[in-house]
């Protein structure tokens, strides 16, 4: 009933998957807290402003097949600035997400997404910064994109004990409750 799931996620995750081991099972990880959150209770959301531009319907194709999709680009980027000794220090980073969205798709409405990000600095002496080349020092480009969905399928890589709700992967069931042992009435005279 989360009404910003996708910022939220992470609240509700326990495990993920990291890989598989060399028979092709599913390395299992616990997904663990940063100290900070464990003392403080609460999650940073301390994230820059996002845009988000819709630019129309468009086809997609994808391996589960093409879907007239509605595509919107979502965009963020922070800088710093920070002085270290007599030098200045300028770091940016930029993130762009190309996402297309179907009503076809259930749950999600996902698509695909297309990922850009991005990062680069340089550094100046006082007086300098104009002979400063802004370097990358990290860039990342990649996609995900929608493979099937439906009924009746078997996941691969989730154990069968996981491929139901929390609510009924619960303990085993609970014996019935005993009736409450109702002591004798004594009389008073």
């Amino acid at each position: 009933q989360d009404t910003l799931p996708a910022r939220d996620f992470q609240k509700y995750m326990r495990k993920y998957i990291d890989g598989l081991d060399e028979h092709g099972k599913p390395l299992e990880q616990l997904f663990l807290r940063a100290p900070a959150e464990l003392i403080t209770r609460g999650f940073d959301y301390d994230e820059p402003a996002r845009t988000t531009d819709t630019v129309g319907v468009e086809k997609v194709e994808v391996p589960k097949g093409t879907f007239d999709a509605l595509k919107d680009i979502q965009k963020w980027r922070e800088t710093t600035n920070k002085q270290e000794g007599d030098s200045t220090l300028y770091f940016e980073k930029a993130e762009t997400h190309t996402r297309w969205w179907s009503n076809q798709v259930p749950i999600t409405s996902l698509v695909r997404i297309d990922q850009h990000n991005t990062q680069r600095q340089r550094t100046w002496m006082i007086g300098e910064s104009a002979n400063a080349p802004l370097l990358t020092i990290e860039e990342a480009v990649g996609s995900t994109m929608l493979v099937d969905f439906g009924t009746g399928m078997k996941s691969k890589l989730i154990p069968e004990r996981f491929q139901r709700s929390l609510a009924q992967q619960g303990a085993a069931p609970k014996p019935p409750a005993r009736a409450p042992v109702r002591k004798p009435a004594t009389t008073r005279s």
